[in-house]
């Protein structure tokens, strides 16, 4: 990997893109050298998508201006507790992998907007999720979550909430107050009628995607 040519390009767009480059660790500046670790520390964006990473180094907790991490199409189990100090991430993917639960210092992620889960092996939502109170993107389609906690009504800033193809049978009557939220995805559940369980007038324009079917409810 020509990773000293990765970091001068970061010097202007302060991004680094080492997707799809067979990685089996993460490529990082050593400490002696000084331009370049002063580089990495200050990048907002590191895409290591497919990839064959099994785990992230906690080296990177040093990123302290990363506000979008996206690990997607590798092969983590979970994700180093240690990551969570990342305190401006915005953005974390780790779609595709075969994670199977999450850190309990997820919590700290105050600051976070966007969370992709999708396709891992997850059979709950993490018990820390409710606190990421910033949250407006919620991913966890292709998954085998039972059920959902009545606690995940705290993400008031949610617009987005995509679970399709998991095993969960009901949504909380709490998700009603969730006002801000305009695209609700639970197709491929065993949700008998989402439409009677979960649509208020509290909701003014939800839409649905039930199986294959897209419908818009308006109240």
């Amino acid at each position: 990997v020509d990773f000293l040519k990765k970091m001068l390009d970061a010097n202007e767009k302060k991004q680094i893109w080492l997707n799809n480059m067979h990685l089996y660790t993460v490529p990082l500046p050593n400490v002696s050298q000084v331009q370049e670790f002063a580089t990495w520390r200050r990048i907002r964006v590191l895409n290591l998508d497919r990839n064959e990473l099994h785990n992230l180094p906690v080296e990177l907790c040093v990123l302290d201006e990363l506000e979008v991490l996206s690990v997607e199409h590798n092969l983590l189990t979970t994700v180093t507790p240690t990551l969570m100090q990342l305190s401006r991430l915005q953005v974390l993917a780790v779609g595709n992998n075969k994670i199977q639960s999450l850190p309990q210092s997820l919590k700290k992620l105050i600051q976070l907007e966007e969370l992709l889960l999708e396709t891992n092996s997850l059979t709950s939502v993490p018990i820390m999720l409710p606190s990421l109170i910033s949250l407006t993107d919620l991913r966890f389609d292709n998954n085998r979550v039972a059920s959902l906690p009545p606690e995940m009504a705290n993400l008031q800033m949610l617009q987005i909430l995509s679970f399709q193809n998991n095993v969960v049978d009901s949504i909380p009557p709490s998700f009603t107050s969730l006002h801000r939220l305009a695209f609700l995805r639970c197709g491929s559940n065993k949700i008998a009628d989402v439409r009677s369980r979960a649509v208020s007038r509290q909701f003014f324009s939800l839409t649905f995607c039930l199986s294959r079917f897209t419908w818009t409810c308006v109240v």
